[in-house]
């Protein structure tokens, strides 16, 4: 045995992990869900690293159903072995109580694995790292990148060395309980953004019939004055640090800002209601409108202000999506004073940053996650 193998562990191929496998037909089916008794082919795209559709299919033809030896169960181990290359070779264990009735397809592999040997979540990891990656990247065929396949006696010839049963099961456990922190950490990053929300509506809620007595009704136009962007191609951008704003955000960079901080900026053509702040001076396209005049208003604030009228619904319904500043203008909004203003923006920050701070816990949780798999199932680490 390898120097390279871990104390207790021993190596396979697929073929020795598994009691069944097999690949569907590829026949021409009807382009939506089954339904009732109907039977279903499952698509490619059904098999993501990040788990699996059971959505992604389409019926079969009716001589085609009752393939009950094709059919996906709960703890199968379903790969991708035909497509783009990027897409060859993804994994997933299924987990989920799929629903009857749908089978792999030709361009899939169904695994069903010796649960005395490797469990199936195990085995589904373990296909997913780098040196069985590689060796099925090693082993396809094509005449291009966005077509290519390895067969299914590749697959189970790919080498893999598994810990026993027991510590496999202690993986597990490992790996569940990062999984409820990730899960944990998602609600709490769902819960926070609809508290945002809920106190973006009832701190700035715009809308007159809502508003305190003390705050100042009137047209927009008598708060801000809005300004169509500049055009500027591509071609005629020089290398620099400016960000050229879009409908879309920021999307190229510049050398000369023709516009100076801090800005508010919102889709004129194309990608309607977005509002984008800049601390930093920039290059507004034509495609935007952008805050010529904030008059005493906060810039935060009149960012927040803009995104709570929803101004997609101003579109002027040409084939691009468009909205005219004239018909901004004259909508009727409330707007507290400046110190209110500053006030508000103070509050909706500090959920912001405890949001941000959310995600990076959450970055820091999923790299981790990726990070122990590897460790823990090639034995660098052990439980």
């Amino acid at each position: 045995m390898p120097d390279s193998i871990p104390s207790g562990w021993k190596q396979y191929c697929v073929n020795d992990l598994i009691s069944y496998h097999a690949s569907g037909p590829s026949p021409t089916c009807d382009e939506r869900q089954i339904r009732d008794q109907e039977w279903g082919l499952l698509k490619t795209t059904a098999i993501t690293w990040s788990g699996w559709d059971a959505t992604a299919h389409k019926t079969l033809p009716p001589h085609y159903w009752n393939q009950l030896a094709l059919e996906v169960h709960n703890d199968d181990v379903l790969v991708t072995k035909a497509g783009p290359r990027h897409r060859v070779g993804v994994v997933v264990h299924v987990n989920d109580n799929p629903p009857p009735h749908l089978i792999v397809s030709g361009k899939m592999v169904l695994l069903r694995p010796r649960n005395q040997l490797v469990l199936p979540r195990i085995l589904a990891s373990a296909l997913a790292l780098k040196d069985p990656q590689d060796f099925l990247n090693e082993r396809t065929s094509g005449m291009a990148e966005s077509q290519v396949n390895f067969t299914n006696s590749t697959l189970l010839r790919t080498p893999l060395t598994l810990p026993s049963i027991v510590e496999q099961r202690r993986i597990l456990e490992i790996l569940d309980a990062i999984d409820k922190q990730v899960e944990r950490t998602r609600d709490v990053i769902l819960r926070l953004q609809l508290l945002l929300q809920g106190i973006k509506i009832d701190l700035a809620d715009p809308q007159p019939d809502h508003a305190p007595k003390d705050w100042k009704v009137a047209p927009l136009g008598e708060f801000i004055r809005l300004q169509r962007g500049f055009d500027i191609t591509v071609a005629e951008q020089r290398d620099g640090d400016i960000p050229v704003v879009s409908s879309s955000g920021t999307t190229s960079y510049h050398d000369t800002a023709i516009v100076a901080g801090p800005g508010v900026v919102t889709g004129r053509k194309g990608k309607l209601g977005h509002v984008y702040y800049l601390e930093e001076s920039f290059w507004p396209h034509d495609t935007s409108l952008w805050v010529k005049e904030f008059g005493s208003n906060e810039p935060k604030f009149v960012a927040l202000l803009l995104s709570m009228l929803r101004l997609e619904r101003l579109d002027a319904a040409t084939s691009v999506p468009t909205l005219n500043r004239n018909a901004v203008h004259p909508m009727i909004v409330a707007v507290p004073n400046p110190t209110e203003q500053r006030r508000i923006v103070k509050v909706v920050e500090s959920m912001e940053e405890r949001i941000r701070s959310e995600r990076a816990e959450l970055s820091k949780i999923e790299a981790l996650r990726t990070g122990l798999i590897e460790d823990l199932l090639t034995g660098r680490v052990r439980v």
